[in-house]
């Protein structure tokens, strides 16, 4: 699309397209309260008298005080919320799309770090593998093969990684390939 920020040529049939583009989504509607909850970690502190609380944006389902939650790769260690937080105000219930503080009872500080997930224990799931559709960067300087170390972001994690690509060699600048 050609468009001008500046004089506002062709935004609307840009707007258009993306509303469109939009609606069309298999994930139209973005994270509901009605999935199970889950949120990545970004921020670990203790608090007097409350204990170890972490924050993050809850990416789908919802949250309430006196809930039972686990940390996604320990899901027989559970942590009931004591207690609620967002925008410096106390709440009973969060939901999908909310920045929140959980205060948990029972959780050491030394068991939690950021890029952890925290999860409805029904969703709890750890792997060390993850299939992918991996596109390298047309202006990449080189394929990537096989045995490549790169920086892995999910959630809140930032971590490295070797990628395995799968059913070739190598995936050339510009190109994807299941990996």
């Amino acid at each position: 699309f050609a468009v001008s920020a500046l004089r506002g040529d062709g935004m609307d049939a840009l707007r258009a397209h993306l509303l469109a583009a939009a609606a069309s989504s298999p994930h139209a509607g973005g994270a509901s309260a009605f999935d199970g909850f889950r949120m990545g970690l970004d921020r670990v502190f203790t608090l007097g008298g409350i204990g170890t609380v972490v924050a993050g944006s809850i990416a789908s389902g919802e949250v309430a005080v006196g809930d039972s939650l686990c940390l996604a790769h320990a899901p027989t260690q559970r942590w009931r919320v004591r207690s609620l937080h967002s925008h410096n105000r106390s709440l009973e219930r969060a939901q999908a799309g909310q920045r929140c503080a959980v205060g948990l009872a029972g959780l050491e500080r030394q068991q939690v770090e950021r890029g952890m997930t925290l999860c409805d224990p029904a969703l709890a799931l750890s792997s060390r593998r993850l299939d992918v559709w991996l596109r390298v960067a047309p202006n990449a300087d080189r394929s990537l093969r096989s045995g490549t170390l790169v920086h892995l972001h999910l959630g809140t994690q930032d971590v490295l990684a070797t990628v395995a690509v799968l059913g070739q060699s190598a995936i050339a600048p510009g190109a994807a390939a299941p990996a």
